[in-house]
């Protein structure tokens, strides 16, 4: 028995024919909004790199972080010796 999807499969095929790269693309409805998203799925990114996923991509929160991202990078930093 087959679970997956026939569009699941045509995503996979198309996935491993642009050599596994994807984009993700975040909108928003205000800059602050958008950081805090983009916030968010670098946290995601974070919790698959701790976890052994190997991710070697570029998310604005690591040049241009919202709020909440800003707070713990700098938490971080001050706890630097």
């Amino acid at each position: 028995m087959n679970t997956v999807s026939k569009d699941t499969m045509v995503a996979k095929k198309l996935v491993s024919a642009v050599g596994n790269k994807v984009l993700v693309i975040v909108s928003g409805d205000s800059v602050r909004q958008l950081q805090q998203k983009v916030d968010h799925l670098l946290e995601r990114m974070d919790q698959d790199l701790s976890g052994g996923t190997s991710i070697s991509d570029f998310v604005s929160s690591m040049i241009f972080p919202g709020e909440s991202r800003t707070q713990q990078n700098l938490a971080v930093w001050k706890e630097y010796p």
